[in-house]
């Protein structure tokens, strides 16, 4: 019977739940918390005299030590909370299951804020059309100063941490299994967690979107219900607009306390949707000293919980740090390296016999010496494939569009008005396969900025920008922005710009000049 602790923290507090895997069944035995005070993440962030500042390597060492872990070997599992990682969708080639980690580390190179070489980096594939060239990733990462603080206090207090796992995963896994067949094709889990909460969207049985919100410091229910309301109507636009419109059709709330109380109540009539409630200890055994002494707050440790029970399961979670999907390690060459020790070792036995065997010796040198060619025929091979590969994913990056800068040339007054003369009612930015994006545009412009709409246009465009009106229309609502104006910007990737350029130079050329007519001729 293997003993596990399931570790996470927030901002309050460590919680710690341990308990006895039975082949495929979870016993609680403990669930308690340790508070941290003002936690800073690393000795580090301590200053002389802090009393009152906990380390979260100092309160996971005292809640390691709180156990016996003596009697027993004792494996631990860490849950890692959102606010402790960066997560960002990407957008990468469809390639085959081997070449998709090289292929997302690459990307998160270069699109995520704080990365490095060395980072642990895990992803999921999200739902998505078969048949598009492109795929969406959700991709992770970490520091790896913090998991090393992790690993190495466990190491310290004789116990090893197996997996690191992100929390609104662990979650997610646990509300699956609770509900099963029950739960639509898009759901909301809601989990509060002190002065925290965590908003997690499931689609198909994947996260798909998740957020930490913080709460108000005012403890009373209906304010927290109040704020965590308005939140959901943010995170549910946020998701559904990253989903292409697949829609929310559920709420799910972690435990029964008032506040979830407060909330199945409130949310079916503020924002039209059905809720239901998961008890997080329910879904386990108790033991006997605890299911008469719950937590106070049980609802914090579904996350714990659904950890336990993916280890007990399979021992497979879908995002850990500690063994992030990788690219297949390459063939052994141990076979190969054994096969050429024999064979030195029997030429060396055959140098004392008589020369038939001298000879016989001789052709087995010959025979190795062409299975080796033509397995590095294959090495050529392969190489060229991949060089393939990489011009392609050349040719994908180039066509990039750099938003931010594109943000910046519209806020330059030069060439766009000022917010005395245009306010921007909407931005929408896409981006294409083929290359390049497009900037849609809906403005309200003073009346002198209708009279300069052609300079504003001309000032819009340049090789590399295509400006086109969808009309302007008059507004009498707003006095000072009496017109309203739809634009759309197309933005040119290098190489459309490059055909464009071609295009205008072939139209100028003499040759494709209509000919003058000759004075004879009638």
């Amino acid at each position: 019977m293997a003993k596990f602790l399931a570790l996470e923290w927030d901002a309050d507090e460590l919680r710690l739940v341990s308990a006895n895997l039975r082949g495929s069944d979870v016993v609680v035995e403990d669930a308690t918390s340790f508070p941290f005070g003002d936690l800073v993440l690393g000795d580090e962030g301590k200053e002389e005299g802090e009393d009152s500042a906990g380390s979260l390597t100092d309160v996971l060492a005292n809640a390691l030590e709180s156990q016996d872990l003596s009697r027993q070997p004792t494996t631990v599992l860490m849950a890692v909370p959102r606010s402790n990682v960066e997560v960002r969708v990407l957008q990468v080639p469809v390639v085959p299951e081997d070449e998709l980690p090289a292929m997302v580390r690459n990307q998160a190179l270069r699109q995520f804020s704080t990365i490095g070489e060395d980072w642990p980096l895990d992803f999921v594939t999200l739902p998505g059309n078969e048949e598009d060239e492109m795929q969406s990733v959700l991709a992770t990462t970490i520091s790896p100063k913090l998991v090393d603080d992790i690993t190495e206090t466990c190491l310290a207090n004789h116990t090893q941490a197996t997996s690191l796992v992100l929390r609104p995963f662990a979650t997610g896994s646990l509300v699956q299994r609770t509900l099963g067949q029950q739960l639509p094709e898009c759901s909301l889990i809601v989990e509060v967690l002190g002065q925290e909460a965590d908003l997690t969207v499931l689609h198909s049985n994947q996260v798909v979107f998740m957020r930490t919100i913080r709460l108000p410091s005012d403890p009373e229910a209906s304010v927290q219900t109040q704020a965590i309301l308005g939140e959901l109507r943010r995170t549910i636009a946020a998701a559904q607009n990253q989903m292409n419109g697949v829609t929310i059709e559920q709420i799910v709330l972690c435990g029964d306390s008032k506040l979830q109380q407060q909330l199945h109540t409130l949310i079916p009539q503020q924002l039209s949707l059905e809720t239901t409630s998961v008890q997080p200890f329910d879904q386990v055994s108790l033991s006997s000293s605890l299911r008469d002494n719950l937590p106070e707050h049980p609802e914090r440790y579904a996350a714990l919980l659904g950890m336990l029970q993916d280890e007990a399961d399979s021992g497979a979670h879908t995002i850990c740090f500690l063994s992030p999907r990788k690219a297949p390690e390459p063939p052994s060459n141990l076979g190969r390296n054994t096969w050429y020790g024999a064979a030195i070792a029997a030429c060396l036995l055959m140098a004392g016999l008589v020369w038939y065997m001298q000879l016989r010796g001789l052709d087995k040198q010959i025979r190795a010496m062409e299975s080796e060619s033509a397995r590095k025929e294959t090495f050529v091979t392969e190489g060229q494939e991949l060089s393939d590969r990489l011009e392609e994913i050349s040719k994908f990056t180039q066509g990039n569009v750099v938003w931010l800068d594109e943000l910046a040339r519209l806020s330059d007054t030069d060439k766009f008005p000022g917010a005395d003369k245009a306010i921007a009612n909407r931005v929408l930015m896409t981006s294409r396969t083929e290359g390049g994006g497009r900037i849609s545009l809906e403005l309200h412009i003073s009346e002198q900025a209708s009279k300069d709409l052609g300079s504003m246009v001309a000032k819009l465009k340049d090789s590399k920008h295509r400006v086109q009106d969808t009309g302007l229309k008059g507004d009498k609502r707003n006095s000072d922005y009496p017109w309203l104006l739809n634009q759309t910007i197309t933005v040119l990737s290098e190489s459309q710009q490059q055909e464009a350029q071609a295009a205008q130079n072939s139209s100028r050329s003499p040759s494709s000049k209509p000919r003058r007519r000759s004075a004879g001729t009638r």
